[in-house]
């Protein structure tokens, strides 16, 4: 069916995490939990993302290198 199509091109694509103007955005390929630390190791967001876009909005404070856990992934983003 169409749905699992796309599940399997999210499966296969790589996740992309982006920040910019205080908003980190990325598309899940499940329902993951998300964490959101700086680079003093404290928790600045826990949630969960949905399948599919998702974006999530942090303090103008915390500008600098952030680490973004998706499910067992981490990735490194740049705040300004």
């Amino acid at each position: 069916t169409g749905s699992e199509e796309v599940n399997a091109q999210l499966e296969n694509e790589s996740i992309r995490v982006d920040c910019r103007e205080g908003i980190i955005r990325f598309i899940a390929a499940s329902t993951e939990v998300v964490k959101v630390f700086n680079a003093q190791g404290i928790t600045l967001f826990e949630g969960e993302a949905q399948q599919g876009e998702n974006s999530i909005r942090i303090n103008a404070a915390s500008q600098g290198l952030l680490l973004v856990q998706i499910g067992n992934k981490a990735f490194k983003v740049l705040a300004k």
